[in-house]
């Protein structure tokens, strides 16, 4: 299959990889779905079949915030408080899910850049792996590739 370009100006930004793993460790992994959300309607103008969905990612977002909310509360009160109660009854579910989401959420990536971008094929491995930061890697060596300078551009 001939390698297609998006439609609309809207392309997969080139970003630092060091920058994206120092923010995910930083936001305690919350950027991980933002990078989704952010990149979401680029990587949708490849496959009209596959696609990232709005809502997904944006959940998992709000389910890593309420997480990080109620840890962060419970560190202000007292250790038998019910904030602790709560992060603990919801904390592996929630964890599961988000990690679960992420990681389909990235194959569906993968996916997309396979069917649709001229070179090398992601792999499966890294991409399961390390998830965004290695489709963001991806994303600059095609850009890299390809030689172009605008930093929109993939």
């Amino acid at each position: 299959m001939e390698a297609t370009q998006p439609q609309d100006t809207h392309k997969p930004k080139k970003s630092q990889v060091w920058l994206i793993v120092a923010l995910t460790i930083l936001t305690v992994g919350m950027y991980s779905p933002y990078w989704f959300l952010t990149r979401r309607k680029a990587l949708n103008q490849f496959d009209e079949f596959r696609f990232i969905p709005m809502g997904l990612p944006f959940l998992v977002l709000i389910s890593f915030g309420a997480l990080t909310v109620v840890l962060l509360l419970s560190f202000w009160v007292y250790i038998l408080t019910p904030y602790v109660l709560i992060y603990n009854a919801f904390e592996s579910w929630i964890s599961w899910f988000g990690f679960i989401s992420l990681i389909y959420l990235s194959l569906v990536t993968r996916y997309i850049f396979k069917k649709n971008v001229a070179g090398k094929d992601p792999n499966i491995v890294l991409t399961i792996l390390f998830m965004h930061v290695y489709l963001q890697y991806y994303i600059n060596s095609a850009f890299h590739k390809r030689g172009e300078t605008d930093a929109k551009a993939l």
